[in-house]
């Protein structure tokens, strides 16, 4: 599959096997987009970390500086895989979901 710019801007596909090929051919070319996937730090779980996702692909040039601020985020178990970790990451409209659980750290009293 060949992608070539016009001169008006548009893109033209060729080669692709279906019309999803060509979907994915113009996206690829004017909005990149990936799954999004990390792990953060959890507070008072058995688990130091929870590995977590984006709901839906991500766009592209907004990985990097979310990924930034996952470094610092901690959240709290227990967590529940789906729980949303972070609303609107990256003020994109896309949760990060928990891909695993961790459970609350069973406490020794005497």
């Amino acid at each position: 599959m060949t992608v070539d710019q016009t001169p008006s801007g548009t893109w033209d596909v060729h080669g692709a096997a279906c019309a999803r090929g060509v979907r994915f051919a113009m996206e690829e070319m004017s909005a990149p987009k990936r799954m999004l996937t990390s792990t953060v730090s959890v507070i008072g779980g058995h688990l130091s970390r929870v590995s977590l996702r984006s709901q839906t692909a991500f766009p592209k040039d907004k990985i990097m500086p979310v990924l930034e601020s996952l470094r610092t985020l901690r959240v709290e178990a227990p967590i529940h895989l789906g729980d949303i970790l972070v609303k609107n990451a990256g003020e994109t409209g896309i949760d990060l979901i928990a891909t695993s659980a961790v459970e609350r750290k069973a406490s020794c009293e005497l």
